[in-house]
């Protein structure tokens, strides 16, 4: 992240309230909604926002697990990318 050398301290807050958000995920997985774009629903990616980043993730059921796929700036062309 360049954000990190420009400025280190609010680079470590936003990881922070990251890390803090996707660990909630452990509790209430299904809270977020599913992407909107069609194909990556069928396969599962929700979408959690996090200030101006989108972490994108899969609920697998079977395994009770919450697996991270990406996290990218809002801006980012994620249909692309995923």
């Amino acid at each position: 992240m360049a954000m990190a050398i420009l400025a280190p301290d609010a680079a470590e807050r936003l990881m922070d309230e990251i890390e803090s958000r996707i660990m909630r995920l452990k509790t209430f997985p299904h809270s977020r909604s599913f992407v909107l774009d069609e194909p990556l629903k069928k396969r599962g990616y929700r979408k959690l926002i996090v200030d101006n980043y989108m972490v994108f993730y899969m609920v697998q059921e079977q395994e009770h697990q919450v697996i991270i796929t990406r996290i990218l700036y809002g801006a980012s062309d994620y249909q692309t990318i995923l």
